[in-house]
């Protein structure tokens, strides 16, 4: 069958009639008002097929006929749609599969499939006679996202009307972190026929520069804060940006907890506290935004902070769902723009002074429809108007119940098939425990090791420890950070409060650094230093204790009851000083035993602290 049929020239024209005109023309042919002949003068249709029809002959489409019934190619579109409601939509060459399946099951041989496998274009005419089905880009999702399931949603929509009570729509504002990559993608480009990887010249990078925005349900926009990566802010990287724009900058160009706190208190705080009535903030539920001066500041003014569910943005996050994606368009064409000009050509990715002008340009752009675009995210999620079926109809497999038509269809060892598959994917992972073998260097191991390590022991000097395990099925076990450290003491002293703790990450550098990744805390042993007399001054390094495990730092302040310490952090066999200070205050009980001042290996800023040893 050709891609594109051509008529030839002087052919019969086919079917250059309506339905409606072909009954009418029919109807008044057998209530005898017109003849066949006159009828076809009158309608422009041919009096053979004006004849035909009134015979009830050849009533089957013209062309070549189609290889299934209706019935079939039915039972094949409930199946595709069902497929769909469980999260495994099938692509174009599944459905190819599917049917050669069928035809040999029923032992049929089609002479215009090769070995009875459909080509593209039979998928392009079954799509053309089912207009419920169409071709889209399906959005991957995480396990941990598919198992959203409706007690969660309804869960939180309890809840959340409960907090919304008596609440305007100008008051309950949505904010979301986002970044604009230095990276315009991909477009199709005219070559010649045969050319397998065409090629553009253009400098593009993976950089990206992290925002946060927010916006209310009535469609206002609080100013942009552009946060970079770098250790340090120049002034030509605020100038022409947006208006009243604020920037900051962090080394791993990430939002933490105090670039939070910062713009929370400095651009969203004054626009609600000019606000009548309680007010309301939305937000997904990273522990950068759960900060303890940000709640104060929401309690001391009637604002009340709402964390969305874990895994549940994409469903019930405004800004994600109806802000972001035109976005990022804009944010492509006027990249893409730059890239093309003299100036934009020359650099290998954006510099800093040239973002906030790109960045005004984007804002200016989406000022037309900014309004528009969040009224949508907030009706689209069902927070205003209050409306949880916005959301419960989003969920895939909510789609598929008993008294669904398209359903009753569907063979039910089917329905139990697809259930069962969408259950072992969602379900939580089970990790097997496993023990870290004590294996001295050079030595081999055997199976007899593992199974009984006290009969082998004293043969092959090998040992089993056992492993703490994670409490949740597959998340990593807590490590006693230097934030967790800092919250232990955070009811010690009011000065103690206002300690910031530590928890920016470390990424690693191109000159050999060592990431935050490999920098964990020590355990604690079984044998450890007998408990000496520590003799405490300003100045002097000692070995601190934090429940069972022990850090070295020097010692910055005295009390009567203890010390403020400032610890380091372990890297491998040696130590470093963590990029935030980290000083806390420890009690006399805690302090352990005085050691000698670390001594610093090559130009990396790592220590060695050979006493250290005792307790690793």
């Amino acid at each position: 069958m050709p891609r594109v049929y051509k008529r030839k020239i002087g052919s019969r024209n086919y079917r250059n009639y309506t339905n409606e005109r072909l009954e009418e023309a029919l109807k008044n042919i057998r209530q005898n008002k017109l003849s066949i002949r006159l009828a076809s003068e009158k309608y422009g249709i041919h009096r053979n097929t004006l004849w035909l029809k009134l015979k009830g002959k050849h009533n089957k489409p013209h062309g070549q006929q189609k290889v299934f019934t209706d019935q079939e190619e039915n039972v094949f579109v409930v199946h595709i749609i069902t497929m769909s409601d469980f999260g495994f939509p099938v692509t174009s060459f599944d459905l190819r599969c599917i049917v050669k399946c069928y035809l040999q099951q029923c032992g049929r041989k089609i002479n215009c499939f090769k070995q009875n496998l459909p080509g593209n274009d039979w998928v392009k005419s079954f799509l053309a006679r089912h207009p419920i089905l169409t071709q889209r880009f399906a959005q991957n999702i995480s396990h941990a996202r598919a198992a959203t399931d409706e007690e969660t949603i309804n869960k939180f929509f309890d809840h959340l009307e409960k907090e919304l009570d008596g609440i305007p729509p100008g008051n309950i504002w949505n904010y979301d972190e986002t970044n604009l990559v230095d990276d315009p993608g991909l477009k199709k480009v005219i070559t010649r026929r045969g050319t397998k990887y065409p090629e553009k010249i253009r400098n593009a990078s993976k950089a990206c520069t992290s925002l946060m925005l927010c916006g209310n349900a009535t469609g206002d926009l609080v100013p942009v804060y552009v946060n970079y990566r770098s250790q340090k802010l120049w002034s030509t990287w605020t100038e022409n940006g947006p208006p009243n724009a604020r920037y900051n900058r962090t080394k791993s160009g990430w939002f933490d907890y105090q670039v939070f706190e910062d713009w929370f208190l400095h651009l969203l705080l004054p626009i609600l506290k000019r606000q009548d009535g309680p007010k309301a903030i939305i937000g997904d539920n990273l522990s950068s935004h759960l900060n303890i001066k940000v709640i104060q500041e929401c309690e001391a003014n009637n604002i009340r902070f709402i964390a969305l569910p874990p895994n549940t943005t994409n469903l019930l996050q405004p800004l994600d769902v109806a802000y972001f994606r035109p976005m990022k368009i804009q944010w492509r064409k006027i990249l893409d723009t730059w890239k093309e000009s003299s100036r934009g050509s020359r650099y290998t990715t954006i510099p800093k002074e040239e973002f906030p002008s790109l960045l005004k340009s984007l804002m200016q752009t989406l000022e037309e429809k900014s309004s528009e675009n969040l009224k949508s995210g907030f009706r689209k999620c069902g927070i205003f108007p209050s409306n949880r079926e916005q959301v419960l109809n989003r969920l895939t497999f909510r789609n598929v119940t008993a008294d669904n038509e398209v359903i009753r269809n569907v063979s039910d060892s089917f329905i139990e098939h697809l259930t069962k598959i969408r259950s072992d994917s969602t379900k939580t992972r089970q990790i097997r425990r496993k023990k870290r073998l004590n294996v001295p260097p050079g030595k081999s191991i055997s199976a007899a090791d593992l199974l009984n390590p006290q009969e082998t022991a004293n043969d092959n000097h090998v040992t089993v420890i056992d492993e703490p395990q994670p409490s949740c099925s597959y998340l990593p076990p807590p490590r006693p950070t230097a934030a967790r450290r800092t919250n232990r003491h955070s009811d010690t002293s009011s000065e103690c409060e206002s300690e910031v703790p530590y928890e920016e990450s470390d990424t690693s550098s191109g000159d050999g650094s060592v990431s935050s990744d490999e920098c964990t805390a020590p355990g604690g042993k079984e044998s450890l230093p007998a408990t000496t007399e520590v003799h405490k001054a300003v100045g002097k390094y000692v070995v601190v204790k934090y429940e069972a495990d022990y850090f070295p730092g020097r010692i910055t302040r005295l009390q009567k009851t203890g010390a403020y310490v400032s610890v380091l952090m372990q890297c491998g066999k040696q130590w470093k000083w963590p990029p935030k200070k980290d000083e806390i205050f420890y009690r006399n009980d805690e302090i352990i035993m005085n050691i000698d001042e670390p001594v610093q290996r090559g130009t990396r800023e790592l220590y060695d602290i050979p006493m250290m040893q005792n307790f690793i």
